[in-house]
Formats: structure tokens, sequence, C-alpha cells
């Protein structure tokens, strides 16, 4: 009795085993709605543009920290004109806007530091000593009343000031700089850690 019932229930089972494995008939296929494939796009749109936000972020965080670390370098180039040749060697190219311009504002203040420096030299020297000397001189000769040494002595504190004023500049926008640096996850290694 069992083998003859088998061929008529293989059938029976094979249509109830379709019609498990296939949606029924009596029911729609769900197709995803206009809006629901809209907001799929979007949700991969805003996960590529994170994606690419990192990585610029990333790419940001490398170029700053390579700056600082040649800044460093720079640093401790000697006078006060090498340490600003050497700023000028540092390429920013790949720096956000934001940090370049910060940078660029340090790096001027250098070259006045320099600038300021050289020129406080050619006071100092003795070359100038003698021509305040030869100044003085055809003053008292021509009957002056003694300006030219008023005038070096004002130069020369004016000169001071000037340089005073470059230094405290050069600390005041490297704090702007160290400040973006840090936004950007980058920051100054002291030697001593």
């Amino acid at each position: 009795m069992f083998a003859r019932e088998l061929p008529m229930r293989f059938p029976t089972l094979l249509v109830i085993a379709a019609s498990a494995l296939l949606p029924s008939c009596s029911e729609p296929a769900l197709a995803p709605s206009s809006e629901q494939v809209q907001v799929d796009q979007l949700s991969v749109l805003q996960a590529e543009r994170e994606r690419l936000r990192l990585e610029l972020q990333e790419a940001y965080r490398i170029a700053v920290q390579e700056v600082l670390d040649a800044d460093q370098v720079a640093g401790r180039s000697g006078t006060a004109a090498q340490v600003s040749s050497a700023m000028r060697q540092i390429d920013l190219t790949r720096t956000p806007p934001e940090f370049r311009e910060a940078y660029t504002i340090h790096r001027q203040a250098w070259d006045d530091i320099a600038l300021l420096n050289d020129a406080m030299n050619l006071t100092n020297s003795q070359g100038a000593f003698e021509d305040l000397i030869i100044d003085e001189g055809i003053c008292l000769l021509l009957g002056c009343s003694g300006a030219p040494v008023v005038n070096r002595i004002d130069m020369k504190n004016r000169l001071d000031q000037a340089r005073n004023d470059a230094v405290l500049r050069a600390r005041s926008s490297f704090q702007t700089v160290e400040q973006i640096a840090a936004r950007y996850g980058a920051g100054v290694v002291n030697a001593a850690e």
C-alpha cells in the first residue's frame, strides 16, 4: 500500500515544497518605494562624504605635522636670518588654508626679526660707531647741537623696540599656529618627550 501511495504523495510533496520556496501568488512582490531608494542613495552618499572628510582630515593632519616638525628643525638653524631662510624652505602647499595663512604670518615675523637684527648689527658695528664720531665731529665743526648722536640713539632705541615687537609677534603667531594644528590632531613634539 505504501508503494502505491508514494507516487500520489510525491507530486503533492513537490507542490507543497515549491509553494514554501516561492512567494505566494496572492501576495504582491515588495519592491522598494522611490522614497526608500532615495533614502538609501542619500545614506550611501553621506557615508562616502564622511569617508572623504576623514581622509582629508588625515591628509591635513599629516601635512601640518610635517610642517611643525620641519619648523622645529628650522628653529635650530642658528641666527634669525638662518631660521627665517630655513622656514621659507618649508612646503605649505598640502596644509589647510587657515594653517597656511597662520604659518605665513609667523614666518613673516621671523623675517622681520632677521631684518631688524641685521639693522641692529649695522648700527652696533665699529664702522657705525666711527660714522657716529665723524658725524659728531662734523656737527661740532659746523656748530650743530649734536643732533646726529641723538638721532643715532633714537634710531637704536626704535630698532630695539621694533625687534621686541617682532619677537612678540613671532611668539603670538606661533601660538595661533599651534592652536590650528591641534584642531587637525597635530602638535609640536618636545625633545624631552
